[in-house]
């Protein structure tokens, strides 16, 4: 019997299930087997940026819990950032650039 009590005609009953077809693929198919383009992070930036920051905290003689009180983040993270491990946020940019009393133009001016 199935659902065809549902149709009144072979031609609904194809419509409807086209459509619900398009919609199961692009709804609802997994696009895992997609390649997508990566962008790749920059790691010799990461370690540059990281080596500038533990310079500027020995210079203000602190230590990684006090930087990340003053920053608001924890100092697991402020070491996975000094090591070029992790990428600070914006935000956190801006509070190390205060907390070194730098404007981040001057925070950020470093060779790599």
């Amino acid at each position: 019997m199935g659902f065809n009590f549902l149709f009144r005609t072979k031609i609904e009953k194809k419509l409807i299930y086209g459509y619900l077809a398009v919609y199961i693929f692009f709804h609802c198919w997994n696009f895992a087997h997609v390649k997508r383009k990566r962008r790749v992070p920059n790691k010799k930036f990461r370690k540059a940026l990281g080596k500038r920051i533990r310079e500027l905290r020995l210079l203000e003689k602190m230590s990684q819990s006090q930087f990340g009180f003053e920053v608001g983040i924890h100092r697991d993270q402020v070491g996975r950032i000094e090591r070029g491990i992790q990428s600070p946020s914006a935000d956190s940019l801006e509070a190390m650039a205060c907390v070194f009393n730098l404007k981040i133009k001057e925070f950020l001016d470093f060779n790599y």
